[in-house]
């Protein structure tokens, strides 16, 4: 089972690394890199994959080769090393640079986010009214939902389920972060206490959730992708651009990671723009941090579509 198409697994262990890297962030989706990147149909048919009969005929007879090739394993192995190192890597990194320049890092992870809604609403979108009005209306919904402070709610097994469920199908769906929907059910903080104490009983709910939510939700969005493509990225992009709202530099109330936020509803800032501090070095880097997310999010597009069209014209 070992791939001979090695510059596919290298690119593929890349994006993997795109995909990681966004999900360190919160407010980012590693799906959004996946979609951006092209490779979003195919993650969603690798992991509905897993909740095939015939794959599991074919683990209950020990033909693992058939079991691995209908997980297309060639394509998840290097996918989740990639994401997996990234997470190792850039964790701490992440941390550090946010404590020390929050406003542009924000501000570079609002380039990106905005950067995937217009490549993916200009190259990937046939647009009609009716999918204006889709686009819009999914806009609007992510708008208001990522304005909430995250409620009070309770650490219970049925619950946990859920969250862990709701919290992994948001990774799969581009724009959403599974750690804000944690946040949102007021779970974030729990999970984290209940990880760094190895209250295991916790731990084991929410992955026992994020599994059922890997196979049932990649299910899902494989079949809406394939018989509604069109309005589907229509809203996919609505709801990035909704989403930048959670990552809006100068947001007033970023999301608490505390399970007893008070509820609410979290507002946004513009800072007073005058002459002084538009001339300002915090100004300037955070616009360049957004120009550099516009940036390479352009590139990323740009060489993803350039590498698969190289493929395609390789004799066979």
């Amino acid at each position: 089972m070992v791939p001979t198409d090695w510059g596919k697994v290298v690119r593929t262990v890349l994006k993997g690394c795109c995909m990681g890297a966004a999900d360190v962030v919160p407010g980012v989706s590693g799906g959004t890199m996946a979609l951006l990147l092209g490779i979003y149909p195919e993650l969603l048919a690798s992991l509905g994959a897993l909740s095939d009969k015939a794959l599991w005929q074919d683990a209950a007879n020990l033909r693992w080769r058939s079991v691995l090739d209908r997980i297309n394993i060639r394509f998840l192995l290097p996918l989740g090393g990639g994401i997996g190192a990234a997470l190792l890597v850039l964790a701490r990194a992440v941390e550090a640079v946010l404590s020390r320049w929050p406003l542009q890092l924000w501000s570079f992870f609002c380039g990106l986010i905005l950067g995937s809604a217009i490549v993916i609403a200009l190259d990937r979108v046939a647009w009609r009214s009716d999918r204006i009005l889709l686009a819009l209306a999914s806009l609007s919904t992510v708008w208001l939902c990522m304005g909430l402070a995250p409620a009070v709610t309770p650490t219970v097994p049925w619950f946990l389920l859920l969250c862990g469920w709701l919290a992994v199908g948001a990774m799969l769906l581009p724009g959403v972060s599974g750690s804000w929907v944690l946040v949102m059910m007021g779970q974030y903080g729990p999970v984290l206490a209940a990880v760094n104490n190895q209250e295991w009983d916790i731990v084991m709910a929410v992955l026992a959730g994020g599994a059922m939510g890997l196979v049932t939700v990649s299910r899902a969005l494989l079949w809406l992708y394939r018989r509604w493509t069109q309005p589907m990225l229509a809203v996919l992009a609505g709801i990035m651009a909704g989403s930048v709202r959670r990552i809006w530099p100068w947001n007033s109330a970023f999301a608490p990671s505390s399970a007893d936020a008070d509820p609410g509803i979290l507002g946004l800032t513009i800072p007073d723009i005058t002459l002084a501090y538009a001339a300002s070095t915090e100004f300037v880097t955070v616009c360049a941090a957004a120009f550099a997310g516009l940036a390479l999010v352009y590139i990323m597009a740009r060489s993803s579509t350039s590498a698969e069209a190289f493929q395609h014209e390789q004799p066979r």
